[in-house]
Protein backbone atom coordinates (compact mmCIF):
# COMPACT_ATOMS: atom_id res chain seq x y z
CA UNK A 1 0.00 0.00 0.00
CA UNK A 2 2.70 2.52 1.05
CA UNK A 3 4.13 1.63 -2.61
CA UNK A 4 0.70 2.57 -4.39
CA UNK A 5 0.87 5.79 -2.06
CA UNK A 6 4.56 6.30 -3.49
CA UNK A 7 3.79 6.28 -7.27
CA UNK A 8 0.41 8.28 -6.94
CA UNK A 9 2.07 11.35 -5.46
CA UNK A 10 4.90 10.21 -8.57
CA UNK A 11 1.89 10.40 -11.16
CA UNK A 12 0.65 13.66 -9.52
CA UNK A 13 4.73 15.37 -10.12
CA UNK A 14 4.05 14.98 -13.93
CA UNK A 15 0.22 14.68 -14.61
CA UNK A 16 -0.37 18.22 -11.73
CA UNK A 17 -4.10 16.48 -11.41
CA UNK A 18 -6.00 18.42 -8.55
CA UNK A 19 -5.82 16.86 -5.57
CA UNK A 20 -9.57 16.83 -4.81
CA UNK A 21 -12.60 17.57 -7.40
CA UNK A 22 -14.29 19.86 -5.10
CA UNK A 23 -13.31 22.36 -2.47
CA UNK A 24 -14.52 22.34 1.02
CA UNK A 25 -14.73 25.92 2.29
CA UNK A 26 -16.17 26.78 6.01
CA UNK A 27 -19.43 27.46 6.04
CA UNK A 28 -19.46 31.02 6.70
CA UNK A 29 -17.12 31.33 3.84
CA UNK A 30 -19.60 30.10 1.53
CA UNK A 31 -22.34 32.14 3.15
CA UNK A 32 -20.26 35.30 2.52
CA UNK A 33 -20.39 34.59 -1.15
CA UNK A 34 -16.68 33.64 -1.38
CA UNK A 35 -15.91 30.95 -4.69
CA UNK A 36 -13.39 29.52 -5.72
CA UNK A 37 -11.80 31.77 -8.87
CA UNK A 38 -8.60 29.45 -8.98
CA UNK A 39 -7.61 26.14 -7.26
CA UNK A 40 -3.75 26.49 -6.90
CA UNK A 41 -3.37 22.48 -5.42
CA UNK A 42 -0.42 22.04 -8.52
CA UNK A 43 2.64 24.43 -10.10
CA UNK A 44 4.07 24.69 -6.58
CA UNK A 45 8.05 24.93 -6.38
CA UNK A 46 9.12 22.01 -3.99
CA UNK A 47 6.43 19.46 -2.82
CA UNK A 48 3.69 17.90 -4.93
CA UNK A 49 0.28 18.45 -2.89
CA UNK A 50 -0.57 16.22 -1.03
CA UNK A 51 2.92 15.45 0.84
CA UNK A 52 3.79 14.63 4.48
CA UNK A 53 7.46 15.56 5.49
CA UNK A 54 9.04 14.48 8.65
CA UNK A 55 11.44 17.37 8.40
CA UNK A 56 11.44 21.58 7.77
CA UNK A 57 9.44 21.16 4.32
CA UNK A 58 8.28 24.78 2.04
CA UNK A 59 6.54 25.27 -1.27
CA UNK A 60 6.51 28.56 -3.14
CA UNK A 61 4.70 29.91 -6.56
CA UNK A 62 3.88 33.50 -7.88
CA UNK A 63 -0.07 33.74 -8.26
CA UNK A 64 -1.69 36.69 -9.75
CA UNK A 65 -5.02 37.84 -7.97
CA UNK A 66 -8.06 40.45 -7.16
CA UNK A 67 -8.75 42.96 -4.69
CA UNK A 68 -10.36 41.17 -1.53
CA UNK A 69 -8.63 37.66 -2.74
CA UNK A 70 -7.97 35.45 0.04
CA UNK A 71 -6.06 32.09 0.71
CA UNK A 72 -7.86 28.92 1.62
CA UNK A 73 -5.36 26.04 2.89
CA UNK A 74 -7.69 22.64 3.60
CA UNK A 75 -6.15 19.59 4.99
CA UNK A 76 -2.62 21.22 7.11
CA UNK A 77 -1.16 18.78 9.30
CA UNK A 78 0.98 20.13 11.72
CA UNK A 79 1.85 24.16 12.18
CA UNK A 80 2.41 25.94 8.75
CA UNK A 81 2.99 29.65 8.51
CA UNK A 82 1.52 31.81 5.58
CA UNK A 83 3.91 34.62 3.79
CA UNK A 84 3.16 36.57 1.09
CA UNK A 85 6.39 38.10 -0.03
CA UNK A 86 7.78 39.19 3.04
CA UNK A 87 4.63 39.30 4.81
CA UNK A 88 3.87 37.02 7.27
CA UNK A 89 0.05 36.43 7.09
CA UNK A 90 -0.45 33.25 9.09
CA UNK A 91 1.34 30.90 11.48
CA UNK A 92 -0.59 28.00 13.65
CA UNK A 93 -1.77 25.00 13.94
CA UNK A 94 -4.93 24.36 12.20
CA UNK A 95 -7.31 22.08 9.96
CA UNK A 96 -7.35 24.89 7.81
CA UNK A 97 -6.06 28.20 7.17
CA UNK A 98 -8.11 31.29 5.60
CA UNK A 99 -6.31 34.41 5.11
CA UNK A 100 -7.15 37.18 3.28
CA UNK A 101 -4.10 38.53 0.58
CA UNK A 102 -2.68 42.27 0.73
CA UNK A 103 -3.65 44.55 -2.70
CA UNK A 104 -3.83 43.61 -5.72
CA UNK A 105 -2.07 41.93 -8.83
CA UNK A 106 1.09 40.06 -8.46
CA UNK A 107 2.94 38.38 -5.61
CA UNK A 108 4.93 35.39 -4.25
CA UNK A 109 3.24 33.09 -1.77
CA UNK A 110 5.62 30.68 0.45
CA UNK A 111 4.39 28.12 2.59
CA UNK A 112 5.99 26.16 5.48
CA UNK A 113 6.26 24.21 8.35
CA UNK A 114 7.97 21.16 10.07
CA UNK A 115 6.93 17.88 11.01
CA UNK A 116 3.60 18.03 8.55
CA UNK A 117 2.40 19.05 5.21
CA UNK A 118 -0.86 19.93 3.05
CA UNK A 119 -3.22 16.81 2.56
CA UNK A 120 -6.26 19.06 1.02
CA UNK A 121 -6.31 21.40 -1.00
CA UNK A 122 -5.35 24.83 -2.02
CA UNK A 123 -7.16 27.60 -3.61
CA UNK A 124 -7.72 31.08 -4.42
CA UNK A 125 -10.86 32.70 -3.53
CA UNK A 126 -13.21 35.73 -3.93
CA UNK A 127 -16.80 37.44 -3.51
CA UNK A 128 -17.82 36.65 -6.95
CA UNK A 129 -21.58 36.25 -8.63
CA UNK A 130 -19.76 33.05 -10.68
CA UNK A 131 -19.99 29.61 -9.31
CA UNK A 132 -16.23 29.04 -9.98
CA UNK A 133 -14.47 25.48 -8.79
CA UNK A 134 -17.18 23.31 -7.15
CA UNK A 135 -17.17 23.68 -3.41
CA UNK A 136 -19.02 22.05 -0.57
CA UNK A 137 -19.21 23.21 2.86
CA UNK A 138 -16.65 22.11 5.26
CA UNK A 139 -17.29 19.24 7.66
CA UNK A 140 -17.13 21.05 10.76
CA UNK A 141 -17.40 18.67 13.25
CA UNK A 142 -15.00 17.46 15.09
CA UNK A 143 -13.16 13.49 15.84
CA UNK A 144 -13.87 11.99 19.44
CA UNK A 145 -11.01 10.87 21.11
CA UNK A 146 -9.98 7.68 20.91
CA UNK A 147 -10.58 5.19 23.46
CA UNK A 148 -9.83 1.40 23.82
CA UNK A 149 -7.54 -0.92 21.52
CA UNK A 150 -7.82 0.27 17.94
CA UNK A 151 -5.74 0.58 15.50
CA UNK A 152 -3.55 3.59 14.66
CA UNK A 153 -2.23 5.18 11.18
CA UNK A 154 0.54 7.28 10.05
CA UNK A 155 0.40 10.78 8.67
CA UNK A 156 1.18 9.27 5.31
CA UNK A 157 -1.93 6.73 5.74
CA UNK A 158 -4.29 9.78 6.38
CA UNK A 159 -3.99 11.01 2.85
CA UNK A 160 -5.07 8.17 1.58
CA UNK A 161 -8.43 6.69 1.53
CA UNK A 162 -7.37 3.24 0.36
CA UNK A 163 -5.19 2.91 2.78
CA UNK A 164 -7.47 3.64 5.71
CA UNK A 165 -10.07 1.43 4.32
CA UNK A 166 -7.29 -1.22 4.93
CA UNK A 167 -6.62 -0.08 7.91
CA UNK A 168 -8.23 -2.61 11.23
CA UNK A 169 -11.42 -4.74 10.56
CA UNK A 170 -14.67 -3.75 9.20
CA UNK A 171 -16.75 -1.20 11.19
CA UNK A 172 -13.88 -0.64 13.72
CA UNK A 173 -12.22 2.36 14.50
CA UNK A 174 -9.47 4.00 13.55
CA UNK A 175 -6.56 6.42 15.54
CA UNK A 176 -5.56 8.73 13.12
CA UNK A 177 -2.86 11.23 14.29
CA UNK A 178 -4.79 14.27 13.04
CA UNK A 179 -7.49 15.54 11.57
CA UNK A 180 -7.89 14.11 8.20
CA UNK A 181 -8.47 16.28 4.70
CA UNK A 182 -12.04 17.25 4.21
CA UNK A 183 -12.34 14.73 0.84
CA UNK A 184 -10.99 11.41 3.20
CA UNK A 185 -13.65 12.20 6.12
CA UNK A 186 -16.40 12.66 3.51
CA UNK A 187 -15.60 9.45 1.53
CA UNK A 188 -15.07 7.43 4.78
CA UNK A 189 -17.82 8.94 6.78
CA UNK A 190 -20.17 5.85 6.59
CA UNK A 191 -18.20 2.95 6.26
CA UNK A 192 -15.41 4.18 8.78
CA UNK A 193 -15.07 5.32 12.16
CA UNK A 194 -12.28 7.61 12.65
CA UNK A 195 -11.02 9.14 15.84
CA UNK A 196 -8.28 11.53 17.09
CA UNK A 197 -5.07 10.58 18.99
CA UNK A 198 -3.39 8.09 20.41
CA UNK A 199 -4.98 4.32 21.19
CA UNK A 200 -5.45 3.50 24.72
CA UNK A 201 -3.01 0.64 25.51
CA UNK A 202 -4.57 -2.50 25.34
CA UNK A 203 -6.17 -3.55 28.50
CA UNK A 204 -4.85 -6.86 29.73
CA UNK A 205 -7.54 -9.59 29.17
CA UNK A 206 -7.67 -13.11 30.75
CA UNK A 207 -9.41 -15.81 29.05
CA UNK A 208 -11.38 -18.42 30.84
CA UNK A 209 -9.42 -21.70 30.69
CA UNK A 210 -10.41 -25.46 30.16
CA UNK A 211 -12.68 -27.13 32.80
CA UNK A 212 -10.22 -30.28 31.93
CA UNK A 213 -6.71 -28.03 33.25
CA UNK A 214 -9.20 -26.94 36.58
CA UNK A 215 -9.94 -30.62 37.03
CA UNK A 216 -6.75 -32.07 36.88
CA UNK A 217 -5.09 -28.60 38.76
CA UNK A 218 -7.68 -29.91 41.53
CA UNK A 219 -6.70 -33.68 41.44
CA UNK A 220 -3.09 -32.15 41.84
CA UNK A 221 -4.52 -30.23 44.97
CA UNK A 222 -6.40 -33.01 46.51
CA UNK A 223 -4.04 -36.16 45.89
CA UNK A 224 -0.78 -33.90 47.36
CA UNK A 225 -3.17 -33.30 50.24
CA UNK A 226 -3.86 -36.74 51.23
CA UNK A 227 -0.79 -37.96 50.76
CA UNK A 228 0.69 -35.42 52.94
CA UNK A 229 -1.90 -33.86 55.29
CA UNK A 230 0.60 -31.29 56.17
CA UNK A 231 -0.15 -29.44 53.00
CA UNK A 232 -3.70 -29.58 53.59
CA UNK A 233 -3.36 -27.46 55.99
CA UNK A 234 -1.50 -25.20 54.79
CA UNK A 235 -3.71 -24.31 52.54
CA UNK A 236 -5.85 -23.06 54.97
CA UNK A 237 -3.70 -21.29 57.43
CA UNK A 238 -0.65 -20.74 55.33
CA UNK A 239 -1.60 -17.32 54.96
CA UNK A 240 -1.63 -16.45 58.32
CA UNK A 241 2.04 -17.47 59.97
CA UNK A 242 4.70 -20.44 58.44
CA UNK A 243 3.80 -23.73 59.11
CA UNK A 244 6.62 -26.67 59.83
CA UNK A 245 7.31 -28.92 57.09
CA UNK A 246 10.07 -31.45 56.54
CA UNK A 247 11.82 -31.79 53.33
CA UNK A 248 9.89 -33.97 51.05
CA UNK A 249 6.68 -31.77 52.16
CA UNK A 250 8.73 -28.88 51.47
CA UNK A 251 9.18 -30.23 47.76
CA UNK A 252 6.28 -31.62 47.15
CA UNK A 253 4.47 -28.52 48.61
CA UNK A 254 6.92 -26.13 45.68
CA UNK A 255 5.82 -28.52 42.87
CA UNK A 256 2.19 -28.76 43.69
CA UNK A 257 2.38 -24.58 43.76
CA UNK A 258 4.30 -24.08 40.66
CA UNK A 259 1.88 -26.21 38.69
CA UNK A 260 -1.39 -24.64 40.32
CA UNK A 261 0.68 -21.00 40.02
CA UNK A 262 0.92 -21.68 35.97
CA UNK A 263 -2.41 -22.72 35.47
CA UNK A 264 -3.81 -19.08 37.53
CA UNK A 265 -1.04 -17.02 36.39
CA UNK A 266 1.21 -18.38 33.46
CA UNK A 267 -1.53 -19.07 31.48
CA UNK A 268 -2.68 -15.53 31.61
CA UNK A 269 0.81 -13.51 31.31
CA UNK A 270 4.27 -16.21 31.22
CA UNK A 271 6.65 -13.14 31.92
CA UNK A 272 4.45 -12.51 35.58
CA UNK A 273 4.64 -15.65 36.44
CA UNK A 274 8.38 -15.56 35.78
CA UNK A 275 8.60 -12.51 37.59
CA UNK A 276 6.47 -13.63 40.31
CA UNK A 277 8.93 -16.96 41.35
CA UNK A 278 11.89 -14.86 40.87
CA UNK A 279 10.34 -12.85 43.73
CA UNK A 280 9.43 -15.48 45.72
CA UNK A 281 12.53 -17.02 46.08
CA UNK A 282 13.68 -13.35 46.89
CA UNK A 283 11.01 -13.08 49.61
CA UNK A 284 12.20 -16.51 51.30
CA UNK A 285 15.77 -15.05 51.66
CA UNK A 286 14.35 -11.93 53.03
CA UNK A 287 11.76 -14.01 55.54
CA UNK A 288 14.40 -16.12 56.54
CA UNK A 289 17.07 -13.06 57.51
CA UNK A 290 14.12 -11.88 59.54
CA UNK A 291 13.96 -15.27 61.95
CA UNK A 292 10.99 -16.37 60.08
CA UNK A 293 10.48 -19.86 57.67
CA UNK A 294 11.47 -19.00 54.35
CA UNK A 295 8.49 -21.58 53.53
CA UNK A 296 6.55 -18.52 54.36
CA UNK A 297 7.09 -17.07 50.44
CA UNK A 298 5.03 -19.98 48.98
CA UNK A 299 2.73 -21.16 52.11
CA UNK A 300 1.08 -17.94 52.06
CA UNK A 301 -0.22 -18.55 48.56
CA UNK A 302 -2.00 -21.77 49.09
CA UNK A 303 -5.27 -20.19 49.99
CA UNK A 304 -5.12 -17.68 47.85
CA UNK A 305 -4.44 -20.02 44.21
CA UNK A 306 -7.63 -21.10 45.10
CA UNK A 307 -9.78 -18.41 44.99
CA UNK A 308 -7.54 -17.75 41.48
CA UNK A 309 -8.97 -21.20 40.15
CA UNK A 310 -12.22 -20.31 40.47
CA UNK A 311 -12.19 -16.80 39.87
CA UNK A 312 -10.59 -17.97 36.24
CA UNK A 313 -13.41 -20.18 35.81
CA UNK A 314 -16.31 -18.13 36.17
CA UNK A 315 -15.21 -14.75 35.88
CA UNK A 316 -12.15 -14.04 33.92
CA UNK A 317 -12.76 -10.63 33.29
CA UNK A 318 -12.45 -10.18 36.87
CA UNK A 319 -9.14 -11.95 37.61
CA UNK A 320 -6.50 -9.03 37.82
CA UNK A 321 -8.75 -7.32 39.82
CA UNK A 322 -9.12 -9.98 42.30
CA UNK A 323 -5.38 -10.81 41.62
CA UNK A 324 -4.63 -7.17 42.51
CA UNK A 325 -6.68 -7.03 45.91
CA UNK A 326 -5.30 -10.68 46.66
CA UNK A 327 -1.37 -9.58 46.47
CA UNK A 328 -2.41 -6.38 48.65
CA UNK A 329 -4.28 -8.48 51.07
CA UNK A 330 -1.03 -10.54 51.37
CA UNK A 331 1.48 -7.55 51.77
CA UNK A 332 -0.54 -5.93 54.63
CA UNK A 333 -0.86 -8.86 56.33
CA UNK A 334 2.72 -10.00 56.12
CA UNK A 335 3.95 -6.38 56.54
CA UNK A 336 2.08 -6.03 59.90
CA UNK A 337 4.31 -9.18 60.79
CA UNK A 338 7.64 -7.40 59.51
CA UNK A 339 7.11 -3.67 58.47
CA UNK A 340 10.71 -3.25 56.24
CA UNK A 341 8.74 -5.81 53.94
CA UNK A 342 6.70 -3.52 52.46
CA UNK A 343 9.88 -1.82 50.54
CA UNK A 344 10.74 -5.38 49.12
CA UNK A 345 6.68 -5.23 47.81
CA UNK A 346 7.40 -1.66 46.33
CA UNK A 347 10.21 -3.04 45.07
CA UNK A 348 7.70 -6.19 43.28
CA UNK A 349 5.18 -3.35 42.53
CA UNK A 350 7.84 -1.28 40.14
CA UNK A 351 9.21 -4.08 38.22
CA UNK A 352 5.63 -5.22 37.50
CA UNK A 353 5.54 -1.67 35.83
CA UNK A 354 8.56 -2.19 33.99
CA UNK A 355 6.86 -5.10 32.83
CA UNK A 356 3.52 -4.29 31.87
CA UNK A 357 4.84 -1.14 29.79
CA UNK A 358 7.85 -2.75 28.08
Amino acid sequence: MRIAIALAQIYGVFAQLPVSPVAYLPAESLAAGYRVIAELSTGWRGATLPFVREQAWEIRREVVYPKGAALYIEGVLGEIAVWQGTRLLFVGRQPWVWVPLVGAGRAELLLSGSNGGIGGGIYLLAQADTLGWPAEPWPSESLRPCAGQVPSTTMEEVLSIEALREVGAAGACIAVPSLPPARVRRALSKEKCLCQGKPSAPKARVESFSPVLLVALLGVIGGASWLFPALGSIRWRGFFSPLPVNFLEAAVGLVVALLVSWGVLGTADVRLWVLFWVYLGVEGAFLSAQGLSLHWAWQSWEGLWLLGLGVRLLRPEAFWIVAGVAWLLRAGWITLRVPSFAYLCLAEYFFYLLLLFS
